[in-house]
């Protein structure tokens, strides 16, 4: 069993549909089992794969978690193919510097 976290600049329900067409039954086959606001549930092959987010701020990145059993390198593929958070851009790095 695995617990990975990763950030992300997309919304929750992004991730949420991404983690279906990647998981379920149109990507690796698994069955949702079980899908709430911010997670998703996924059963089959001998184990499970729970992927939530969650976003504090509208500006914040989207902290990603997902937990494997069983599917421990497809958790890690899954994640590797998110954006990462945006980076502020340089005026807005500059007026950091002038505050």
């Amino acid at each position: 069993m695995i617990s990975l976290e990763a950030q992300t600049a997309l919304t929750s329900d992004e991730i949420i549909v991404q983690a279906e067409h990647f998981f379920g039954p149109d990507g690796l086959g698994l069955e949702v089992s079980d899908r709430q606001h911010r997670q998703i549930t996924f059963s089959g092959g001998g184990g499970s794969v729970v992927v939530s987010a969650a976003r504090t701020a509208p500006d914040n990145p989207t902290t990603v978690t997902v937990v494997a059993r069983e599917w421990e390198a497809a958790a890690r593929r899954f994640l590797s193919t998110l954006p990462g958070p945006r980076s502020a851009g340089w005026l807005d790095r500059l007026r950091e510097l002038f505050r």
